[in-house]
């Protein structure tokens, strides 16, 4: 029964990713799922039938994929990569997640409770920011996704970032934790606290949640200084990945996009934002094509964010880049090309790609590329008289230290150009836009969010989605954005709250290991009093 409740836990709390209006739930079943892990005498067990509930909510998107004709699978083949994907997702991602109750449960039986309620959001905390090192996880499930639908609560997410609004939820659980119960000694039952502290514990849960909503409904009350302003456009023209990697899909492509930036630029709009790989062809290497955009940007007057190629090198050592070319009105092309950071694993390369392609060929197919695409490394702002822009590519936009890093180097605009035309209308379109929501709101920029099929979206400073166009329709939305100067908290400081859950989870593992050091040399001289006294008799 128990483990039935705890798989049951791990997927409510995952429900308001794929239904935002349940934003509420996490703050009731976190607590719950605590409590159950202080009375479970298997808390790693019971972790991983939570974090298994947990993240098959988080990747049931996959689902959605089926089938997977785009990329020339069969029905069969289709099931096959689709369950390996959930599988190797939940599972990895689901053993690292359950070590937080076992330690936490482990140090509660030596800690005192307040201390082992922030223990818990500071190991949910690094749990979150290890899930962005391997390339088999996939760091989709941030807890401050489910909370995208009441803005409030997600502006804490400028001050450290979105792991520390996950740290907050997580410390709040605890607190509502420790006011139900009191540590948890080897074989003693659940039961409720007899002492004087246990007011103090729900009092510090209730500051939590009310000082995390109360900053927001102030921060975005409050009037903010803003740059300058520029009415924007994504262009979102519905080419699937399959159409526009057709013969001729280039000059296709170049005429529907050329005709909806030339009505964008009739309704006013300078800023242009064309999606991920909207031409399927590198433009640094004398192509006519680039050429045509140039002519274009001077046409209209805008600067225009292109998604393309970078070709890098020759001969043999050829490297392809998914890249973001930038347009100037006078007909120039920017010096500063950007290229993805963060590639898609299997989508543009293929990780350990000898040991993969000689136990599991078939998972080389889905990659589109005949080799290994190039990793960027900078963030390549692009400068025009308005200021200075950064852009994003696509899975970019899930990491928030890339982000970050394009703000930190003076941003004050975030052009964001993604592909996710594999994803149809599926809830992974959804989750992704509010994945820049949250990077909105992380670095204080406006983002111009531009997708090839959908969702193309114009997003604030405070993850306020301002306009979208739907999945699966053409056209463009505009709206007036502002090339910003201030830094958050979290733009200037970075992962401290990473660093501080490190240093806190280490303190506190010592503690534990000193404590159950000295517990068990006091049973061992109760034992040796025990055996006097009965030598003695």
């Amino acid at each position: 029964m128990t483990y039935f409740l705890s798989v049951a836990l791990g997927a409510l709390t995952a429900l308001p990713m794929v239904f935002d209006r349940l934003f509420f739930l996490p703050w009731l079943t976190l607590p719950v799922w605590l409590i159950l892990i202080l009375k479970s005498k298997a808390p790693y067990r019971h972790g991983l039938i939570w974090s298994l509930g947990y993240y098959f909510v988080v990747f049931s998107w996959l689902i959605e994929l089926y089938p997977m004709d785009f990329a020339g699978f069969s029905n069969g083949m289709s099931v096959l990569i689709i369950f390996l994907g959930i599988t190797v997702l939940t599972l990895s991602q689901s053993f690292l997640s359950a070590f937080m109750p076992l330690i936490y449960k482990k140090s509660a039986k030596y800690l005192p409770p307040a201390v082992t309620a922030i223990l818990a959001g500071s190991l949910w905390c690094l749990i979150e920011w290890i899930q962005t090192l391997p390339w088999f996880m996939v760091p989709w499930g941030k807890l401050a996704l489910t909370q995208t639908f009441l803005l409030p609560e997600i502006q804490s997410a400028s001050l450290l970032g979105s792991y520390f609004t996950g740290f907050l939820m997580m410390s709040f659980a605890g607190f509502i934790a420790a006011f139900f119960c009191e540590a948890i000694s080897p074989g003693r039952p659940l039961r409720i606290v007899k002492s004087g502290l246990r007011p103090v514990y729900g009092v510090i849960a209730l500051i939590i949640f009310v000082s995390n909503t109360a900053f927001g409904v102030i921060k975005l009350s409050l009037p903010e200084k803003s740059g300058t302003k520029v009415t924007a456009a994504a262009i979102q023209g519905n080419i699937s990945s399959v159409d526009k990697w057709a013969d001729g899909s280039v000059s296709r492509s170049l005429d529907i996009y050329s005709d909806l930036t030339k009505k964008a630029a009739g309704k006013g709009a300078r800023l242009i934002v064309w999606p991920e790989s909207v031409i399927t062809e590198s433009l640094n290497r004398n192509n006519p094509v680039s050429s045509k955009i140039a002519a274009l940007a001077a046409e209209t007057g805008c600067d225009i964010a292109v998604g393309a190629f970078y070709t890098e090198g020759a001969g043999d050592n050829v490297t392809d880049f998914n890249a973001v070319y930038y347009y100037h009105p006078d007909g120039s092309v920017s010096e500063n090309v950007y290229r993805k950071r963060h590639l898609v694993p299997f989508g543009e390369y293929v990780p350990m790609r000898p040991l993969i392609m000689k136990l599991f060929p078939f998972l080389g197919d889905i990659n589109m590329f005949s080799a290994d695409v190039g990793r960027g490394t900078g963030t390549e702002l692009f400068t025009d008289e308005r200021g200075t822009a950064g852009a994003l590519v696509c899975f970019d936009s899930i990491y928030p230290d890339l982000a970050r890093q394009s703000a930190a180097e003076g941003a004050g605009i975030i052009l964001l150009s993604t592909n996710d035309s594999w994803y149809k209308d599926s809830t992974a379109v959804y989750q992704h836009n509010r994945h820049a929501a949250l990077r909105a709101v992380e670095t204080g920029r406006f983002i111009v969010r531009a997708a090839n099929t959908g969702v193309s979206s114009v997003i604030d400073k405070s993850g306020g989605i301002k306009d979208t166009l739907p999945p699966l329709t053409d056209g463009f939305i505009t709206g007036d954005v502002y090339y910003e100067i201030a830094r958050t908290p979290y733009t200037l400081l970075g992962d401290v709250i990473v660093w501080f859950s490190a240093a806190f989870t280490a303190v506190c593992s010592i503690a534990a290991i000193i404590g159950a050091k000295k517990q068990k040399e006091r049973k061992n001289i109760q034992l040796n009093i025990q055996k006097e006294e009965i030598n003695e008799r």
